[in-house]
């Protein structure tokens, strides 16, 4: 997926800049028509933002990392919890819960 590629509907997204916090977010990845997010082990979801052109979804799952990810697998994204900026693309079925910055892949 080229940068610059839209985003999918349902996946909250961010423009990059290439340097991202280090943080990890772990949980089960719950992926809706409406909103992707990750379900922590108290139930609590957090909307996951990735990096613009490097997450895609396809009949498989979510792509993201070189990995395919389903509905209910287990996940874990680099990051930080806080406002992913102005160039933040959040999906209007997402939920307005902790919002969690995915660090860019870096190969």
């Amino acid at each position: 997926m080229a940068c610059g590629d839209p985003a999918p509907p349902n996946v909250a997204t961010y423009d990059a800049d290439g340097s991202g916090m280090d943080a990890l977010l772990v949980g089960t990845l719950r992926v809706t028509e409406a909103c992707v997010t990750v379900e922590g082990e108290d139930g609590s979801p957090t909307v996951p933002v990735f990096p613009r052109g490097e997450v895609s979804t396809g009949a498989d799952g979510l792509e993201f990392g070189g990995r395919t990810y389903a509905d209910g697998d287990r996940i874990e994204l680099g990051g930080g919890e806080g406002a992913p900026g102005a160039s933040a693309g959040i999906p209007a079925g997402c939920p307005d819960v902790a919002r969690w910055v995915v660090a860019p892949h870096d190969g």
